[in-house]
């Protein structure tokens, strides 16, 4: 390695930025999948519930019970109709409802569906099973919202893939030519080695050696770009948390 100083830097230098790109890789689809699971926390449904129901406060409880006791249910929140009320006037502003002399709105309950379960089909299970209670009016979901956000969450975890196996495969074949031309370097000494009675396996270890020490020397150098970018982007929402992403793909 001392010998061959210019091929030992590349070497060093093309595994080092190779795995930069791969750990900017795994970061940047944990942050964006951190970012996609707070934006479908908000997916759920909207119970809205008969103006009687409302009046009995024990009712209003035991439906709320039964849905947090389903496995597919997070949270669930209680929206009265001065709280509904107030959402819109945030919303959409005081003027709409200066003409209105009592409050239209219904109470409510908000459903939100659990990471594992949110989907179109549980959406419309969990609605269907609102829908027979006599207590709850109307039950509305965002189909379309849910469904996108399924195809968006595919599409993402399909790239992220596919680049990384890209970024892997490349990094293989750069580090099996690096090695290549090394031994092609001292083919000449491999010759003679050989010549004196030089096992394959006594030929090979230097070479391993050598790859194993750029290889952990590409691999110090990256962490440190990588710690380097970490301090850089702090005032940046990116999470450099573990994910378990790569596992239950392999797996």
């Amino acid at each position: 390695m001392v010998q061959g100083k210019t091929m030992t830097v590349i070497s060093i230098m093309t595994i080092s930025i190779a795995l930069f790109f791969l750990g900017g890789l795994i970061v940047a689809h944990v942050t964006i999948d951190h970012l996609l699971d707070g934006v479908s926390g908000q997916a759920g449904l909207m119970a809205f519930l008969d103006e009687k129901a409302v009046a009995d406060s024990a009712k209003v409880a035991d439906i709320s019970a039964r849905l947090k006791a389903m496995p597919e249910v997070e949270r669930v929140v209680y929206v009265d109709k001065s709280e509904a009320w107030r959402r819109f006037e945030n919303t959409y502003g005081g003027r709409m409802l200066e003409a209105v002399d009592e409050n239209p709105f219904p109470a409510s309950l908000e459903v939100v569906l659990a990471a594992e379960y949110r989907s179109v089909q549980t959406a419309e299970d969990v609605g269907q099973r609102l829908r027979q209670d006599p207590a709850v009016a109307a039950v509305t979901y965002s189909q379309a919202w849910l469904s996108n956000m399924e195809k968006t969450r595919r599409y993402f975890l399909v790239a992220t893939v596919v680049l990384f196996l890209i970024t892997a495969v490349a990094l293989k074949f750069m580090i099996a030519n690096t090695v290549k031309l090394t031994i092609y370097a001292r083919r000449e000494l491999v010759v003679n080695m050989r010549y004196v009675g030089a096992s394959d396996l006594y030929i090979q270890m230097p070479f391993i050696f050598e790859g194993m020490l750029q290889g952990l020397a590409g691999a110090i150098v990256s962490f440190f770009l990588l710690s380097t970018a970490r301090l850089l982007l702090t005032q940046i929402p990116v999470v450099w948390g573990s994910s378990s992403w790569l596992c239950a793909v392999l797996m």
